[in-house]
């Protein structure tokens, strides 16, 4: 009973209007990647830079970006 009263529901406030995905296949290496977020009228509302991100073979490397506007 302790637990289900103690779960952490604070993410329900930032679940999303709409959510997109997208995947695709790097060599291993060292890479930087910047997302970019974009208003339905074009203009940019937010962006995520991340540096040093690893690819090693054989392993999905995840990354993920929210934008809360």
């Amino acid at each position: 009973m302790d637990l289900a009263e103690t779960a952490d529901i604070r993410q329900c406030r930032y679940f999303p209007s709409f959510a997109a995905g997208g995947g695709f296949t790097l060599k291993p290496g060292v890479y930087s990647a910047k997302v970019e977020y974009f208003d339905t009228n074009e203009n940019l509302v937010g962006t995520e830079t991340f540096e040093n991100l690893e690819v090693t073979a054989g392993r999905p490397t995840i990354v993920e970006s929210i934008c809360i506007k």
